[in-house]
């Protein structure tokens, strides 16, 4: 059976985030401050280092969680004193 020629166009299927694999296309957020380079530059080397191997990816996750827990801890409690110190400054 022939196609018609004015038959509707499939839909197009929803676009997939492209899997990064090559740290060369990875868009990193602009940093003014300069202050993620090195954890940057420690990701793509640990990233390398995984080589497929499930315990290393587990050790990675639970590391970045209690890496993230810290941080946004440490970022509560500092705003916290820098909240509580411009009130004194009043």
């Amino acid at each position: 059976m022939a196609k018609e020629k004015n038959a509707p166009a499939a839909k197009p299927k929803a676009k997939e985030k492209a899997k990064l694999v090559n740290a060369s296309l990875i868009e990193w957020p602009t940093d003014i401050w300069g202050m993620t380079r090195e954890y940057k530059a420690a990701v793509l080397a640990l990233a390398s280092r995984l080589n497929g191997a499930e315990d290393k990816k587990a050790l990675f996750d639970a590391t970045q969680e209690i890496a993230l827990q810290f941080i946004n801890d440490k970022f509560e409690h500092d705003k916290a004193l820098r909240e509580a110190q411009a009130e004194q400054a009043e």
